[in-house]
This record gives structure tokens, sequence and C-alpha cells, in this order.
């Protein structure tokens, strides 16, 4: 199987398709009373910062510069080129609208957002893939992990950066008032769905990172020193056309559609949109 749409991914494009397919980012529905429950399933997701979903430790950002960081549970939910965030935005403007309604200026909520292009992290970590996004859902209290029939997962070698999942998330307000105020993802709970690559560890490819590299031994080196291997070329990522024409093709690693009125003008720069 070959993935061409996410980096760093073994599992293939036709499953991660399919499983988007069969589940979409949706509200969880409370069985009685027919009604959402607050919560929402992403849809299929790779997971990448695991190291705290079992364990607390200090938050990725601080609310509050300069404060300490608060102990959470955090993970990191990287999504794919099929899935369809608007139940996400939905909440995000709501949230905006209900809490944050002093920070319009007129064309979009002065607030911190959730929603970052994989793009940030792509030269840092493997596995990420610009043009598409990421949210870091974190919660005071430690979430249910389970398998795909809803057994508890207690192995924590089986929640790894690279692995997929479906995670249960809510949105609430956070920061009034802070330099990173704004609408959040709490997590709620995650069913681990399949083993890929694992990332934990990596770094970026070294033939991409010195691709073009052009070095010369200095007169004295010892020749045994520099071998006579071709110059490296970087492996272009995400090349080669898919193999499943009933597949539709994945969008351009471009910036996805933002949220309305959700990015500053600031922000709206940062991911080269109008």
């Amino acid at each position: 199987m070959t993935t061409t749409v996410m980096r760093e991914s073994i599992i293939g494009d036709a499953w991660i398709h399919e499983m988007c397919q069969l589940n979409p980012v949706k509200r969880v529905i409370d069985p009685a009373t027919w009604q959402p429950n607050g919560n929402i399933t992403t849809g299929p997701v790779r997971l990448s910062f695991t190291d705290s979903v079992f364990e607390k430790k200090p938050a990725m950002k601080k609310i509050t510069p300069g404060a300490s960081a608060r102990l959470v549970h955090q993970v990191t939910c990287l999504f794919t080129p099929w899935s369809v965030l608007d139940v996400l935005y939905e909440e995000y403007n709501r949230i905006c609208a209900s809490d944050f309604q002093n920070t319009w200026n007129g064309q979009s909520y002065n607030v911190d957002n959730p929603f970052r292009n994989q793009g940030e992290k792509a030269h840092q970590y493997t596995g990420y893939t610009p043009g598409l996004y990421f949210i870091n859902p974190s919660s005071e209290y430690k979430p249910a992990v389970v398998d795909v029939r809803g057994n508890p997962i207690v192995d924590q070698s089986k929640v790894y950066p690279g692995v997929w999942a479906i995670v249960a998330v809510n949105s609430y307000a956070s920061g009034k008032g802070t330099p990173r105020q704004g609408p959040r993802f709490g997590l709620q709970s995650i069913m681990i769905i399949a083993d890929d690559k694992n990332l934990a560890g990596s770094a970026p490819d070294p033939k991409t990172t010195f691709a073009g590299v052009n070095v010369k031994p200095p007169a004295n080196a010892i020749p045994a020193g520099f071998g006579a291997a071709p110059p490296m070329q970087p492996a272009p990522i995400g090349a080669g056309a898919l193999n499943q024409p009933s597949l539709p093709p994945p969008p351009s690693y471009a910036a996805p559609a933002a949220p309305v009125g959700g990015l500053t003008p600031e922000q709206r720069r940062a991911f080269g949109l109008p």
C-alpha cells in the first residue's frame, strides 16, 4: 500500500478515504434524548505527541505568558485531506459569537485559533503534511482509551505517534482576558483504529534536509574519508498518481478553508489566505 496524501504513512490512500467516508466528523447523539450531547468525533486522525495521554504533562502552550504551565492530558490530532471540519468550525464560530463578541473587529475575531496548519511543524517533525490542519485537544481528566471493540487499552505502547484514531472532543471558551483567549477543544476519549508507521523520535529525512549540499574534501583530507556515493536527492513528498480511479483527488497542499471570521489578518497572511 502507498500513502501519497500524508507524509510518513504506509497505510494507503484508499483506506484513509474509505474511513473518512464511513466516519465523518460529526456530533455525538445521546441515545436517550436523540439530541447532541456536546461531544464531537473527529473522524480518522493520526495522533502525534501521545506522551501525555495516560499521564499528565505540562500543557504545550501557556494561556498566560510567564505563568506556570498547567498539567494536562493532551494529544495532537492530524487531519486528513478528506476530513470535512464543518462541525468543528460551527463550534468555533458559536463560541466566538457567544463568548468573545467584544473582540469582533468587523472582519475577524481577535482570538487564538485552535486550527493550525501542519506546515508549521513539518520542518521539525515527521508525519506533518503542509496544507492540512491539526488541533491539540486537552483535558484535566484522563481520557478513556479503547480499541475498535470498545475494550479499554491499558498497554501504553499501543498509543504512539503515528497511530490512527477517532477522538471525541468538546468545545469551550478559554483564557478570557488573556493574550491567548479563544475557543478550545477538550479531550474526551480516544478510539485506536489502526497502526501505521511509528513517528516517535523521528527527525526529518536527512536526504531531504541535506539535499543540494556540495562538499569538497580539503587538500590534505584522507580520500577514504569521503565516499564516492552519488549526491543525495530529496525524496518527493506525495509523488506519483493515485492508483485508485474511484477516489476523488485529494486537495492540493495549500491552506484549507478557514473558519468564517476565525482568523486575524496576521493569521490569514501566515496561511497564505486573502
